[in-house]
């Protein structure tokens, strides 16, 4: 009894660096469905991936066609390096709103579905919050 008091304290902080180290449950909504392949595209670094999920899961927009949507992701790919799920924020089936984190920097995921497609994005935004919005 006296080893386990011993180790008791070890134990309970072992149990809190293994849990805070977890990585949050991105919802199971049309919305979070969305940023969980978005992410997973994103970080795959891989542009075939990413028109892919441009492809299939975002509502088609003849003014940006995937091309150009892919020189964005480029870019974003290259600014932001690879994105860590730190929390959520709020959700619903038609919007999610993760914090993330990259390059040790916070910011705010935000994913909508389409109001006539659920299972496409009408819109993926990253920002930082500001005044409390993002």
């Amino acid at each position: 009894m006296k080893h386990f008091l011993k180790t008791l304290p070890m134990l309970l902080l072992f149990l809190t660096f293994s849990l805070g180290a977890q990585t949050p449950a991105i919802p199971d909504t049309p919305a979070g469905q969305l940023a969980r392949r978005y992410i997973e595209a994103f970080n795959s670094g891989d542009p075939v991936k990413a028109g892919a999920f441009i492809e299939s899961s975002l509502v088609p927009n003849p003014d940006r066609p995937t091309e150009a949507r892919l020189e964005s992701w480029a870019r974003s790919v290259q600014d932001f390096g690879p994105l860590t799920v730190i929390g959520v924020r709020s959700s619903s089936p038609e919007q999610v709103v993760l914090d993330i984190r990259a390059q040790n920097r916070d910011y705010v995921l935000i994913a909508k579905t389409s109001p006539d497609d659920r299972t496409r994005a009408a819109s993926i935004t990253i920002g930082t919050l500001q005044a409390g919005h993002p």
